[in-house]
């Protein structure tokens, strides 16, 4: 027995035993009609208002319960002709018997919990005209044999679950005039068949998963050109793939709506659509279309147009104003360009009009202010300039006002503030100034004006918009406390004040922060980057438990981490880095179980690390670093599975690394342990970290050899685990690794030779160990810039600029050879010594006659020089030979007689000049201790009597070719005649890194610490390969003796000069100096060299700064104070052979340019325990560099 004829009797069954009398009663009364609704009702399995209650009440007729509707037609008894349940909350399936209900006209069942698939019995009703089964759960295939019921004019199933195949054969239902599927999960060609429904009006199928991948799948839109009654053809949502054909322009002229969106379609709007003269609604967003807008189609007399997210281009056409019916227009997200036509304001009907991201440029016409019935008006992603027309605030029906992203400038029109309906309000990312107005928008509930340069207080009328759920004014120049009434913002999720100059001076201004904890909403609190001071609230650990995002950093706030910081249950980020707080961190941290991100970076806080921070499972992010953290790294810290990146730099960690920190599978990022107090064996289950990016160890005592296991880290990219103790040979398998770009082993105990690395390494540091052998003459040391083997007393050979002696052969003949040399060497200089006693005898004996006497000041690695040779060098000391003039004297270009094939510089001090001869003194002794090819190289000295019998005293560099960066730096207008030099981005990051380089060699690496106190670009000479070499040491201080001499005036008269604008800010406040202090100056050196703005430029005043003037542009607005030298192109053609203009920047230019001016930032800011260390700044300059020069060469990377 199949399914349907066992339901049947089921149902019959059930007649019978519950409803005897009624059966007696409706036995004149249909009661095959009456058997088929009872079944229905058996298989309702969920009627939780009795909606069915009445069916089978022995007292009420069939025709009388709810839904059902009798007629006569039969001539003899009352028959079902409609059953409509509506809305009705009802789940179950569907009876097969209502198959049976053959007088059934309509069955309209929908917005109901019923299920399961669609009988095929309802083919056999073959008077049904309306089936509508919509907003259900039906699955299944949709039955074929509805195509027997040949009276149908409306089928609606859409809002189901339905899959499979449209049935073609429906076309046998000629009487269709609505098909309506949308909604479901349908797949397959849609049917050609359909173009026989010559009564068609309404053909629904979007979003389903129909597709036409072939020109022969789109047959049916022809076929549908058939259909003359056609009014709506909904295909969008779908996956139809290939080019609109032509056939769409000859559909029924009674076409009203077309809607494609959401699909694969490419190519333009044909031709001839015009012809479609009914055309109410197009849409055909979120495709690929491309070609111009077509003209014609501001013939129409649409009331939408919506071509979003497209690949349009030209312009907006003109013929668009004649549009006058149009209520919404999209034009967003194409590649258009010119102007916002001002005749759009004629289209007064508009409600919606979105023309964002198109790329057009000028300004807002006024005249949109006439569109009255506006609601939503959005230009964001443009290049619009100007300012905000007034006449906007006449549209007081404006709900949504979005303008971000463009160059608007000027104020904001007072007019805006009277537009009592406007909810979101978005002026993001502009360069708008002013105040904010004393006025209160009642209904808004998203303020969006980040990213401009509007300052003064946050006024307090802006609370007073007690719907406001997202107040976003980050990077402006908002200034003065944040005021407590805050917090009568009941409704705020996110407060975004980052980046200002917020003031919070005692716990009085910090009670805003309490206040907050009456919004019970709030998921995101930044408050980043402000100069927020006093004692951090306890009062957050109240916040709602809501909060996701907690920033606080770069501030000044102190006092301690409260204890139930905990109670914060579902923060995803916490973030109080570069603050002064102290005390301990909190074991409370523990129970943040949703912590991804955690910073507490560039504090004071001490104590340990609470072991159970494994506790954190979702820890993406630690960074604990710059410190005074101290006992040992937790090995639970291993529990942190997702972890992908730890620092924990520059605090006083001691003992071993844990080994479980190896066993992070997730550490895919990196690990800095640097300058902490490690000690012991570096654990060789570090190879587990087979995805690390980075890996900085440097500055420890960690010992013992280097694990070989290190080359399983295949994607590491800097290896830094200088100044140490590891000892042994390189092990030979980390030549292997080829991500490998830095890499500095400087300052170890390593041994052995140098073994051959990978062709990727950029850097390479191997100085002051112990190896020995040959320096290889292939890959990396074939460039003197990018490898370093200083301080290796048994290196032999390599390229000639080393000036290491040459290896030595084997063999028996090369063996004499050799001890012929030693002979030879060993005599020749002392016959030569023994000569040159005499030589000087006589010359001192004659000394004494003449009537000036020369004296040399000789050092064992200087050559002899003398104040005649120097005068002979210079034309003595000619004006033509005058290449510059400094604080202490002159500096002539000159050529000496002997061994010399470059040219000199010499520096001959004015000893008339109160504290020359202290800073010859200064010099020399700095000059002598120090060695590093990024330091101006002296070749020797001169202290003796000129002609007229005066003291004289002279230092000898090498001449730099190039001259100073000074130079480079301040060339004339772009616009002369004259090409002017200028230096390229990654000639400028090659500059600057040399100059981190030596200032880091100088301060960390040399053998007596020296604070150079005058860093500035005079004194950053290039030579002929535009290698940069500090120079000019006359104000150095040698930090073991500053100690010594800080208290005597000479001293610090010196030391204070310095150079305005260069000269750290403490140096005028205190005799202090100090190596934050050339930190400082090497910042405002960066800063000048991407702005091309001197620290002392006349711009700069009120209290404005360098440091200020880039800070307030970062980062949307870089390109706004970028150097124009930087972004110049020269025309290569003969025609504009010697032009220049502006190039377009690239992103990974623009993303270096950013990422190195911060680097500036840090470096400058005014309290020196907020400036990062040059080793730090190095290291960062080094890694923009290098991903700067990889997606330059078309690839990316991921640090």
């Amino acid at each position: 027995m199949d399914l349907t004829l066992w339901l049947r009797f089921y149902a019959s069954f059930l007649l019978i035993i519950f409803f005897p009398r009624n059966l007696a009663v409706s036995s004149t009364y249909s009661s095959g009609d009456a058997v088929a609704l009872l079944s229905f009702k058996s298989l309702i399995t969920y009627d939780p208002d009795g909606a069915l209650a009445s069916w089978g009440n022995n007292s009420l007729h069939f025709c009388n319960w709810l839904g059902v509707t009798c007629s006569n037609e039969s001539g003899n008894e009352p028959r079902v002709a409609a059953l409509e349940l509506i809305g009705i909350d009802l789940a179950g399936s569907i009876s097969p018997s209502l198959g049976n209900l053959s007088f059934l006209h309509k069955l309209h069942i929908s917005k109901t919990q019923i299920y399961g698939s669609i009988p095929h019995e309802l083919g056999s009703l073959s008077n049904l005209q309306f089936l509508n089964l919509s907003h259900n759960s039906f699955s299944g295939k949709i039955p074929h044999t509805l195509s027997q019921c040949s009276l149908l004019e409306i089928i609606s199933l859409k809002s189901n679950m339905l899959d499979g195949e449209i049935p073609s054969n429906l076309s046998l239902c000629t009487m269709l005039q609505v098909i309506n599927v949308s909604s479901n999960k349908l797949t397959g060609t849609i049917p050609a068949s359909f173009g026989a429904l010559k009564g068609l009006e309404d053909l629904l199928l979007h979003d389903n998963m129909l597709v036409a991948n072939t020109e022969g799948d789109w047959n049916f839109l022809t076929a549908l050109t058939n259909c003359s009654n056609l009014t709506f053809l909904g295909l969008g949502n779908n996956r139809l793939t290939g080019q609109l054909p032509i056939s769409v322009t000859n559909l029924s002229v009674n076409l009203k709506y077309l809607d494609m969106a959401k699909n694969q379609i490419y190519g333009g709007i044909p031709f001839g659509i015009e012809k479609l003269v009914n055309f109410q609604l197009l849409s055909l967003r979120n495709n690929h279309f491309s070609g111009v807008i077509p003209p014609f189609i501001g013939v129409l007399s649409l009331e939408m147009f919506d071509v979003r997210k497209n690949q349009f281009y030209g312009a907006i056409p003109p013929s668009f104003c004649n549009l006058t019916s149009l209520l919404y227009l999209h034009i967003a997200t194409n590649n258009l360009e010119g102007g916002v036509l001002p005749c759009l304001g004629n289209l007064t009907s508009l409600i919606e009009l979105d023309l964002s991201q198109i790329n057009v440029t000028g300004e807002i016409p006024s005249s949109l202010g006439h569109l009255l019935k506006l609601e939503l008006f959005s230009l964001s992603f443009n290049n619009l300039y100007g300012n905000i027309p007034p006449s906007l605030g006449n549209l007081q029906f404006l709900v949504e006002l979005d303008l971000v992203n463009n160059m608007l400038s000027g104020f904001i029109p007072d007019s805006l503030w009277n537009l009592t309906s406007l909810e979101y309000l978005g002026i993001d990312n502009n360069n708008l100034i002013g105040i904010l107005p004393m006025k209160t928008l009642p209904s808004l509930k998203y303020l969006g004006l980040a990213y401009n340069n509007l300052h003064g207080p946050i006024t307090t009328f802006l609370f007073n918009s007690s719907g406001i759920e997202l107040l976003e004014l980050s990077k402006n120049l908002f200034n003065g406390p944040i005021h407590i009434n805050i917090g009568n913002l009941k409704n705020l999720s996110k407060v975004l004040l980052a980046g200002n100059f917020l003031k919070a001076r005692d716990i009085k201004e910090c009670s805003f922060i309490t206040t907050l904890t009456n919004c019970t909403n709030l998921t995101e609190l930044d408050l980043e980057s402000n100069e927020l001071e006093g004692i951090l609230p306890q009062s957050i650990v109240n916040l709602s438990t809501t909060l996701s995002i907690f920033r606080l950093d770069w501030n000044k706030i102190s006092g301690n981490i409260p204890i139930d910081i905990g109670n914060l249950i579902c923060l995803n980020l916490l973030n109080l880095g570069k603050n002064n707080l102290s005390g301990t961190i909190p074991v409370g941290i523990e129970k943040l179980n949703s912590l991804q991100g955690l910073d507490l970076h560039g504090n004071r806080l001490s104590g340990e690390i609470p072991y159970n921070i494994g506790n954190l499972s979702m820890l993406n992010n630690l960074f604990l670093d710059h410190n005074d953290l101290s006992g040992h790294i937790p090995s639970n810290l291993g529990s942190c599975k997702q972890l992908t990146q730890l620092g924990l730099q520059f605090n006083k960690f001691m003992g071993t690394i844990p080994k479980e920190i190896f066993n992070i599978p997730s550490l895919s990022i990196g690990i800095d342990l640097s300058n902490n107090l490690l000690t012991g064996l570096l654990s060789i289950d570090v190879g587990l970290l087979v995805n690390l990016v980075f890996i900085v160890l440097s500055n420890n005592k960690l010992s013992g050899q280097i694990p070989s296991q290190l080359a399983q880290c295949v994607q590491l990219k800097y290896l830094f685990i200088d100044n140490n103790l590891f000892q042994g040979n390189i092990p030979s398998s980390l030549g292997s690794l080829k991500s490998l770009e830095l890499f500095n082993l400087s300052y170890n105990n390593l041994s052995g030779k140098i073994l051959k690395f990978s062709e990727s390494l950029k850097y390479l540091d191997l100085s002051y160990n112990k190896l020995e052998g040959e320096v290889p003459q292939n890959g990396i040391f074939l460039n003197i810039s990018a490898f370093s083997v200083y301080g290796n007393d048994k290196l032999c050979g390599g390229i000639v600029e080393l000036k290491l002696p040459p290896c030595l052969q084997n063999d028996k003949a090369s063996r004499k050879n050799h001890t012929l040399t030693l002979l030879l060497a060993t005599v020749i200089p002392i016959t030569c010594i023994i000569l040159l006693f005499i030589l000087s005898t006589w010359r001192r004996r004659k000394s004494k006659k003449l009537p000036s006497i020369e004296r040399v000041e000789k050092d064992q690695n200087h050559v002899q020089v003398s104040y005649a040779e120097l005068q002979r060098a210079t034309n003595g000391f000619s004006s033509h030979n005058l290449i510059g003039r400094g604080s202490f004297g002159s500096v002539y270009i000159g050529n000496l007689d002997h061994n010399w094939q470059k040219s000199i510089a010499i520096k001959v001090l004015n000893l008339q000049k109160r504290g020359a001869s202290k800073s010859f003194e200064l010099e020399c002794k700095a000059l002598r201790s120090v060695r590093h090819r990024n330091l101006v190289g002296i070749l020797t000295s001169c202290s003796s009597i000129n002609h007229e019998g005066n003291d004289f005293k002279a230092l000898v560099f090498e001449y730099m070719s190039n001259g100073n960066l000074d130079k480079w730096l301040h060339q004339p207008s772009i616009f002369d005649n004259d090409s002017p030099k200028k230096l390229t981005i990654i000639q400028i990051l090659n500059i600057i890194i040399d100059v981190a380089s030596a200032v880091d060699y100088l301060h960390n690496h040399g053998p007596i610490p020296i604070v150079h106190c005058d860093l500035k670009p005079s004194n950053v000479l290039l030579d002929e390969d535009m290698v940069a070499h500090v120079s000019d040491f006359g104000l150095a201080r040698l930090l073991i003796d500053t100690t010594k001499q800080f208290s005597q005036a000479s001293t610090s008269s010196i030391a204070l000069k310095g150079t305005i604008g260069y000269a750290a800010l403490e140096y005028g406040a205190a005799n202090h100096i100090s190596i934050e202090g050339d930190v400082y100056s090497f910042g405002i050196i960066l800063l000048e060299l991407f702005t091309g703005r001197r620290p002392i430029d006349e711009t700069f005043n009120e209290g404005l700064t360098l440091h200020l003037f880039v800070k307030a542009s970062l980062p949307e607005r870089a390109m706004d104070i970028v150097d124009p030298y930087l972004i110049l192109q020269e025309e290569d053609d003969e025609v504009g052979e010697g032009l220049r203009h502006m190039r377009v920047v690239s992103k990974s230019e623009l993303d270096c340019i950013v990422s190195v001016l911060k680097v500036g930032l840090h470096c400058s800011e005014e309290s020196p325990t907020k400036r990062i260390q040059i080793a730090q700044a190095f290291n960062e300059l080094y890694a923009i560099r290098n991903i700067f020069l990889k997606s330059s060469n078309g690839r990316t990377t991921h640090l």
